[in-house]
Protein backbone atom coordinates (compact mmCIF):
# COMPACT_ATOMS: atom_id res chain seq x y z
CA UNK A 1 0.00 0.00 0.00
CA UNK A 2 2.87 2.26 0.62
CA UNK A 3 4.22 1.71 -2.79
CA UNK A 4 0.95 3.25 -4.40
CA UNK A 5 0.56 5.96 -1.50
CA UNK A 6 4.04 7.21 -2.67
CA UNK A 7 3.12 6.93 -6.60
CA UNK A 8 -0.27 9.09 -6.48
CA UNK A 9 1.95 11.69 -4.32
CA UNK A 10 4.49 11.57 -7.04
CA UNK A 11 1.31 12.48 -9.71
CA UNK A 12 0.31 14.73 -7.99
CA UNK A 13 3.37 16.77 -7.41
CA UNK A 14 4.05 16.39 -10.96
CA UNK A 15 0.76 17.87 -11.78
CA UNK A 16 1.85 20.80 -9.22
CA UNK A 17 5.29 21.92 -11.20
CA UNK A 18 3.23 21.51 -14.37
CA UNK A 19 1.02 24.02 -13.36
CA UNK A 20 3.29 26.23 -12.01
CA UNK A 21 5.72 26.46 -15.38
CA UNK A 22 2.53 27.12 -16.84
CA UNK A 23 1.73 30.15 -14.62
CA UNK A 24 5.01 31.33 -15.35
CA UNK A 25 5.27 30.90 -19.15
CA UNK A 26 1.95 32.77 -19.05
CA UNK A 27 3.07 35.01 -16.39
CA UNK A 28 6.28 35.98 -18.90
CA UNK A 29 4.65 36.20 -22.01
CA UNK A 30 2.92 39.49 -21.27
CA UNK A 31 5.34 41.62 -20.18
CA UNK A 32 7.92 42.43 -23.48
CA UNK A 33 5.56 44.00 -25.79
CA UNK A 34 6.62 47.97 -26.01
CA UNK A 35 5.09 51.18 -27.92
CA UNK A 36 6.63 51.26 -31.45
CA UNK A 37 7.94 54.63 -33.17
CA UNK A 38 4.52 56.03 -34.11
CA UNK A 39 5.83 58.01 -37.39
CA UNK A 40 4.13 55.64 -39.72
CA UNK A 41 0.60 54.08 -39.74
CA UNK A 42 0.99 50.98 -38.68
CA UNK A 43 3.41 51.94 -35.42
CA UNK A 44 -0.03 54.01 -34.79
CA UNK A 45 -2.48 51.54 -35.05
CA UNK A 46 -0.10 48.98 -33.32
CA UNK A 47 0.10 51.85 -30.58
CA UNK A 48 -3.59 52.34 -30.35
CA UNK A 49 -4.27 49.33 -30.23
CA UNK A 50 -1.46 48.55 -27.69
CA UNK A 51 -2.74 51.05 -25.39
CA UNK A 52 -6.36 50.12 -25.27
CA UNK A 53 -4.94 46.87 -24.34
CA UNK A 54 -2.87 48.67 -21.42
CA UNK A 55 -6.02 50.57 -20.35
CA UNK A 56 -4.45 53.47 -21.39
CA UNK A 57 -6.74 55.54 -22.70
CA UNK A 58 -5.50 59.02 -22.94
CA UNK A 59 -2.89 57.83 -25.03
CA UNK A 60 -5.58 55.38 -27.28
CA UNK A 61 -7.33 58.69 -27.69
CA UNK A 62 -4.80 60.82 -28.53
CA UNK A 63 -4.43 58.43 -32.05
CA UNK A 64 -8.60 58.99 -32.95
CA UNK A 65 -8.47 62.10 -35.52
CA UNK A 66 -11.22 64.40 -34.51
CA UNK A 67 -12.08 64.66 -38.08
CA UNK A 68 -14.31 61.33 -37.28
CA UNK A 69 -17.83 61.63 -37.23
CA UNK A 70 -19.32 60.96 -33.54
CA UNK A 71 -15.49 61.91 -32.37
CA UNK A 72 -15.30 62.06 -28.77
CA UNK A 73 -15.10 65.26 -26.96
CA UNK A 74 -12.87 63.93 -24.03
CA UNK A 75 -10.79 61.42 -22.94
CA UNK A 76 -13.66 60.54 -20.56
CA UNK A 77 -16.31 60.27 -23.40
CA UNK A 78 -13.89 57.64 -25.05
CA UNK A 79 -12.89 55.86 -22.26
CA UNK A 80 -16.62 55.11 -21.44
CA UNK A 81 -17.12 54.20 -25.43
CA UNK A 82 -14.08 51.97 -25.44
CA UNK A 83 -15.01 50.35 -21.82
CA UNK A 84 -18.06 48.32 -23.30
CA UNK A 85 -16.79 47.23 -26.51
CA UNK A 86 -13.12 46.25 -26.06
CA UNK A 87 -12.64 42.79 -26.73
CA UNK A 88 -10.72 41.45 -23.72
CA UNK A 89 -13.91 40.99 -21.16
CA UNK A 90 -14.94 37.56 -19.44
CA UNK A 91 -14.12 34.41 -20.68
CA UNK A 92 -12.07 35.45 -23.24
CA UNK A 93 -8.21 37.06 -24.33
CA UNK A 94 -7.66 38.99 -26.86
CA UNK A 95 -4.31 39.07 -29.06
CA UNK A 96 -3.74 41.75 -31.84
CA UNK A 97 -0.97 41.83 -34.48
CA UNK A 98 -0.69 44.01 -37.67
CA UNK A 99 -0.92 41.97 -40.72
CA UNK A 100 -0.21 44.50 -43.26
CA UNK A 101 0.08 48.42 -43.71
CA UNK A 102 -0.44 50.23 -46.95
CA UNK A 103 -0.26 53.81 -47.67
CA UNK A 104 -1.07 56.00 -50.63
CA UNK A 105 -0.19 60.07 -50.18
CA UNK A 106 -1.77 61.22 -46.84
CA UNK A 107 -3.88 57.81 -45.94
CA UNK A 108 -3.20 54.46 -45.22
CA UNK A 109 -4.84 51.25 -44.97
CA UNK A 110 -3.84 49.08 -42.00
CA UNK A 111 -5.10 45.42 -41.88
CA UNK A 112 -4.67 43.58 -38.09
CA UNK A 113 -5.47 39.99 -37.14
CA UNK A 114 -7.06 39.43 -33.96
CA UNK A 115 -7.01 36.06 -32.25
CA UNK A 116 -9.70 35.57 -29.59
CA UNK A 117 -8.48 33.11 -27.02
CA UNK A 118 -11.96 31.88 -24.88
CA UNK A 119 -11.84 30.04 -22.00
CA UNK A 120 -14.43 27.17 -21.43
CA UNK A 121 -13.83 25.83 -17.60
CA UNK A 122 -10.49 24.54 -16.73
CA UNK A 123 -9.95 21.79 -19.02
CA UNK A 124 -11.53 23.86 -22.04
CA UNK A 125 -10.54 26.16 -24.46
CA UNK A 126 -10.70 27.63 -28.53
CA UNK A 127 -10.11 30.34 -30.13
CA UNK A 128 -10.88 32.06 -33.16
CA UNK A 129 -8.98 34.49 -35.52
CA UNK A 130 -10.21 36.92 -37.67
CA UNK A 131 -8.69 40.39 -39.60
CA UNK A 132 -10.05 43.99 -39.49
CA UNK A 133 -8.78 46.77 -41.28
CA UNK A 134 -8.43 50.16 -39.88
CA UNK A 135 -7.90 53.98 -41.90
CA UNK A 136 -5.98 56.38 -41.13
CA UNK A 137 -4.77 60.08 -42.38
CA UNK A 138 -1.68 61.61 -41.91
CA UNK A 139 -2.56 64.67 -39.43
CA UNK A 140 -0.60 67.32 -37.93
CA UNK A 141 1.06 65.88 -35.51
CA UNK A 142 1.00 62.24 -37.16
CA UNK A 143 -1.03 59.22 -38.18
CA UNK A 144 -4.67 59.26 -36.81
CA UNK A 145 -7.35 56.48 -37.20
CA UNK A 146 -10.51 58.09 -38.88
CA UNK A 147 -12.31 54.43 -39.23
CA UNK A 148 -12.27 50.93 -38.86
CA UNK A 149 -14.57 48.09 -39.60
CA UNK A 150 -13.71 46.14 -36.07
CA UNK A 151 -16.22 45.92 -33.89
CA UNK A 152 -15.21 48.54 -30.95
CA UNK A 153 -15.29 51.39 -33.23
CA UNK A 154 -18.97 50.75 -34.71
CA UNK A 155 -20.05 53.34 -31.91
CA UNK A 156 -18.01 55.79 -33.72
CA UNK A 157 -20.25 56.52 -37.63
CA UNK A 158 -23.85 54.99 -35.68
CA UNK A 159 -24.00 57.35 -32.32
CA UNK A 160 -25.58 60.46 -32.66
CA UNK A 161 -23.93 63.95 -32.43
Amino acid sequence: MKGVDRFLLAIVAGIIVIAVAAVVVVVSRGGDVTYRPDDTPDGAAFNYLLALQRGDHERAYGYVSPSIKNYPTSVGAFASAIEDTYPSRGSRDVALEIDSARTENDQAWVKVRETAYYRNGPFGSSQNTRTFQMTLQREAPGWRITDSDSYWAWQWRTLPK
